[in-house]
């Protein structure tokens, strides 16, 4: 049987703040000594093909990051990696990835794509791989397949798939439909009917028949894919903004689900986080230097700094270097909102000059354009700061006045935190 894995690795992660960073989003996060998501992903893939197969789609900011954590697991990507230029969603990331199995990497048009979210928890590891047969077969015959989960609770932070006859010979369905993220109420009734699956966002499909499908339902980003790889690269933040299930999947015909048998967890949010990690006797998860008196059920981390409470329940406390956050158990789907507040907060104190920029190991940092003094200052680390006048290098609680373009480069094995005082971004 002739299949490969996509892996999308290139999300922003903004559900997750302020931990997941630009620098470092939420699918290379490591908690404790736990292999990221991302690696947990790869490791997963390994048990179903060779490393050969696998081919990454991330965001060009990551691609350093990709490879090496790859390579941690024992993959090494050589040119298994798609580097998009922009943030588009992942119908024109699979769009890009058809163009470049066809154009690039001479895959036939009956090769059967497996598609796998990078953010995803599922246990045991090898839980896929005995479904992997019939996705096959249902994909060579023309299927778009997806794979769904039993649902435990009335979740209504999940997508559902409605299910309705069986299919013959295979574990699965004919689907009814998607359903979006429903409202409690509803997320109970369809618990009640035991007709509806939640939505694990884990695809399976031949190059031709989603080819076929972009053809039909998305002929706007039809168009660039048949441009070519080259001109589609080039102007990818160009291609309309959408995901695979609006684009695809919720207007397709001919789709079929297989139920997983696994434990599976999006890690979407606090919340889910929390629920993945392993617990204390008192239902508390505590990472780095925190300390508590009498917490309940609550989820404490700290990257650095000291973080006491005293009788927290059912809460949710994440400190950073430079930001905290504090939300009550359950309250996570409201992140994406905190979060754009947090970045106009971010804008207003950039805007008064006050900027703080953390640059992870061997990383570098161009700032230009900085028409007027700018002060800074190095809370931790060690940078080499190249200008045009030449290279100087800084320490820990050492400072100076930059002016114009100039390179920070992190000469340490651990992150570099600093402060630009009196920057305006042009």
């Amino acid at each position: 049987m002739h299949y490969k894995i996509i892996l999308l690795a290139g999300g922003s992660g903004k559900r997750l703040w302020p931990l997941s960073t630009k620098n470092c989003p939420k699918q290379f996060l490591q908690f404790g000594d736990r292999p990221s998501f991302y690696q947990q992903t790869l490791t997963r893939s390994l048990h179903i093909c060779d490393p050969s197969e696998i081919l990454v789609v991330t965001n060009v900011n990551y691609e350093k990051l990709a490879r090496q954590q790859a390579k941690i697991v024992g993959v090494d990507l050589n040119d298994q990696i798609i580097a998009e230029t922009d943030c588009r969603n992942t119908a024109p990331a699979i769009a890009l990835t058809l163009v470049h199995a066809v154009e690039k990497e001479k895959w036939a048009k009956d090769t059967v794509l497996f598609l796998f979210p990078s953010d995803h928890h599922i246990e045991p590891e090898e839980a896929l791989k005995s479904h992997i047969n019939d996705a096959v077969e249902l994909a060579q015959r023309g299927y778009l397949v997806t794979f769904g989960i039993k649902p435990t609770r009335p979740e209504v932070g999940y997508g559902y798939l409605h299910v309705k006859d069986p299919l013959t010979h295979i574990d699965g369905y004919e689907l009814e439909t998607f359903v979006e993220k429903p409202d409690k109420k509803k997320a109970e009734a369809f618990l009640k009917t035991g007709e509806y699956f939640w939505n694990a966002g884990i695809f399976a499909f031949t190059i031709e028949t989603m080819w076929q499908a972009f053809k039909d339902f998305q002929p706007e980003i039809f168009e660039w894919m048949e441009k070519g790889y080259d001109e589609m690269y080039k102007n990818f933040a160009k291609i309309k903004d959408i995901s695979i299930d609006y684009a695809i999947f919720e207007r397709a015909k001919k789709i079929a689900m297989i139920p997983l048998n696994a434990q599976w967890i999006d890690i979407g949010s606090w919340d889910s986080v929390y629920e993945w990690l392993d617990k204390d006797e008192r239902g508390n998860v505590i990472i780095g230097n925190a300390i508590e008196i009498n917490a309940q059920n609550s989820f404490i981390y700290t990257t650095k700094n000291i973080v006491g409470s005293i009788d927290l329940d059912n809460h949710i406390f994440i400190s950073t270097d430079t930001q905290t956050l504090i939300i009550k158990r359950g309250s996570s789907c409201k992140m994406r909102d905190l979060q754009a507040l947090a970045a106009k907060l971010e804008g207003k104190l950039r805007k008064e000059g006050i900027v703080t920029f953390e640059i992870n190991e061997g990383e570098e940092l161009l700032l230009n354009e900085i028409n007027h003094p700018a002060h800074l200052f190095v809370k931790e680390g060690e940078l080499q700061v190249t200008t045009v006048t030449g290279t100087t290098t800084l320490k820990a609680l050492q400072s100076d006045n930059l002016k114009g373009i100039f390179t920070l480069k992190n000469r340490t094995k651990k992150p570099a935190i600093i402060y630009l005082i009196g920057h305006e971004e042009s």
